[in-house]
């Protein structure tokens, strides 16, 4: 019948929306970083979650957003991030959002952002930043950064003896480095990244004219 044949169709247009929903979640202590099909990118802070529908994404460039996330929008159709507490739209730009609790922050690194919180609407444009507490805007001010810190997988270093950033590499990658025949009064100042120790390596290599060795020895025990 026409009834049961437009129950089929919906159940079956259903089931599909379900299907084609992507979900994404960080842990405690980490981040996930997510290239979306337009070739935008979300780094996922640690504790949050996101979601977006892959079916409709040429359509509707929506994403749903619990906690907190870094976004840089390649450009298109409108993209918009939905919270509880508030929603960001944009057309291709780089951003944050903080969504937790009764917090609501938004910060635009570049281009423009238009920002929605209850019955408040206000345009960021770059180097901006606007805060709401219960749909309440509680402070709007202006950034100097390129992008926010918490996305940084790098360690800064200024002036510090060649010991201590050996150090940090031991704590980074779990290795052991003999530095024995190195000078270990000598100063580094630069940053050296957390997650690609042969990059890392190179740097130091470049910078002191070294040569190393990488030797690796199994545990039998």
């Amino acid at each position: 019948s026409i009834a049961a044949s437009i129950l089929l169709i919906i159940g079956v247009f259903t089931l599909v929306i379900t299907l084609s929903n992507k979900d994404f979640t960080s842990k405690i202590n980490s981040q996930e970083t997510v290239l979306l099909p337009d070739d935008s990118k979300v780094i996922l802070a640690q504790n949050s979650k996101f979601q977006f529908n892959n079916w409709f994404w040429s359509f509707d460039r929506s994403i749903t957003l619990f906690g907190k996330a870094y976004f840089d929008v390649s450009k298109g159709k409108t993209f918009t991030v939905k919270t509880d507490l508030g929603t960001v739209q944009v057309l291709g730009t780089r951003f944050d959002i903080e969504s937790r609790d009764s917090i609501f922050r938004v910060v635009c690194y570049e281009g423009s952002v238009k920002v929605t919180s209850l019955e408040n609407e206000i345009i960021l444009e770059k180097d901006e930043f606007v805060a709401f507490q219960n749909g309440r805007k509680v402070e709007q001010s202006n950034v100097y950064i390129d992008e926010p810190d918490w996305i940084s997988t790098a360690n800064v270093f200024k002036d510090s003896p060649l010991s201590e950033v050996i150090l940090q590499l031991e704590k980074d990658y779990t290795i052991e480095i003999d530095i024995s025949k190195l000078n270990q009064n000598k100063r580094f100042t630069g940053s050296l990244p957390s997650d690609s120790l042969s990059l890392a390596l190179d740097i130091l290599v470049k910078t002191y004219q070294i040569n190393f060795k990488i030797i690796i020895t199994w545990n039998n025990s």
